[in-house]
């Protein structure tokens, strides 16, 4: 393809992308793969700007993806995801269940729950996590299992091997940290380089976060 739009087969992005609308590619189908082929994807207007929307649907593969925008998956039904080998200012899973990111560079990740139905099963290994905060940015990375019920919920996360770093320079905002896991038990934390820079913690665990292999 050589122009955003909505996606209901298998695409390779064969020359630079650029849209006037919130979203790029918009996912609008079950079992395809997005090989972003490493062409740049721009996203010229909306509050919410999206390289990859992926709403309501399954089975899906992002690949080679580039972009100073982010991804995003959202829906309590959405699951079976995979993204690898993407450049892209962010990812976001809201709901979402059963997502490897491996191998890929991000300005922000974030997993957390659709009200109370839990991302679960996250497979985040190999990444490289880094970007300058603004004085109300919470994490460069996040897990959060639920904020709407204790004890915690069990999310069964592996963490492993990734590098996340940030910056924060303006005065603290409430428990601020370049790595935070919340609200979520049962993960395997292992080998992962987490470093500030700035005036904030490199890892924060709250809200019940135990029940988990931290090495």
């Amino acid at each position: 393809i050589s122009a955003c739009g909505n996606v209901y087969t298998n695409v390779r992005v064969v020359a630079p992308l650029t849209t006037t609308t919130a979203i790029c590619l918009n996912v609008k189908a079950n079992n395809i793969i997005i090989d972003g082929n490493n062409q740049p994807i721009e996203v010229q207007t909306g509050d919410e700007r999206k390289a990859v929307n992926i709403e309501g649907y399954s089975d899906v593969t992002v690949k080679n993806v580039v972009s100073n925008y982010p991804i995003r998956f959202y829906g309590d039904t959405n699951t079976r995801f995979t993204v690898h080998d993407v450049n892209v200012g962010g990812i976001t899973n809201i709901g979402g269940d059963d997502l490897s990111v491996l191998d890929s560079t991000m300005g922000t990740f974030m997993s957390e729950a659709l009200n109370y139905d839990l991302a679960l099963r996250t497979v985040f290994v190999d990444n490289v996590v880094s970007s300058n905060a603004g004085s109300n940015t919470k994490a460069i990375a996040e897990f959060i299992g639920s904020l709407k019920a204790l004890p915690s919920p069990i999310t069964n996360h592996v963490i492993v091997g990734n590098t996340v770093t940030g910056t924060y320079s303006l005065p603290p905002n409430g428990g601020q940290a370049i790595l935070r896991i919340r609200l979520s038990r049962g993960n395997v934390v292992y080998g992962n380089t987490v470093r500030s820079t700035g005036t904030r913690l490199g890892l924060y665990i709250r809200d019940h976060s135990n029940d988990t292999l931290y090495k």
